[in-house]
């Protein structure tokens, strides 16, 4: 079966926004073992969070810029998706 570069696209596109939804609703009942990293998506920088225990990716959305404001931005909106980060081990 042949599909085009159109279809293609916008299954993906729609895939991504039904994942996106899904991943707003998901609650995590206990605090995270946070680990970050910075790495490049199609050269645009992106903040990637996960769960040091889960390996959960919490994180993984290309940004605009690499500064310590957006990633703090991201960290910010973590926090009001009501995911905690364990303090100390």
């Amino acid at each position: 079966m042949e599909r085009s570069v159109g279809y293609i696209s916008q299954t993906l596109q729609a895939a991504g926004q039904q994942a996106a939804v899904y991943n707003q609703a998901v609650v995590i009942p206990v605090p995270i073992l946070g680990e970050a990293d910075e790495i490049f998506q199609g050269r645009q920088p992106c903040l990637t969070v996960v769960d040091g225990r889960s390996f959960l990716v919490l994180n993984l959305t290309p940004a605009e810029h690499r500064d310590g404001t957006t990633w703090g931005l991201t960290y910010l909106d973590l926090v009001e998706r009501g995911i905690q980060f364990q303090t100390g081990l």
